[in-house]
């Protein structure tokens, strides 16, 4: 199994480069932004729990 880590800077193309790579090597993709923030307001954090829970689904959805 193979992992792909992007990170950088607010603003630097890391969304736009992960969407690209799930395209073209048919990869799972788990977006923290969304994870860790609230939907309706981006600047208020989710409760950890939440995002425990869908971390969780995530990796037992995508277990090879």
């Amino acid at each position: 199994m193979k992992r792909v880590v992007i990170f950088g800077n607010s603003g630097s193309g890391k969304s736009t480069l992960a969407k690209e790579y799930v395209k073209k090597y048919n990869l799972s993709h788990l977006d923290l932004d969304i994870l860790a923030w609230n939907a309706t307001n981006t600047t208020t954090r989710r409760a950890l729990n939440e995002s425990t829970f869908e971390i969780n689904e995530f990796i037992n959805k995508n277990k090879m």
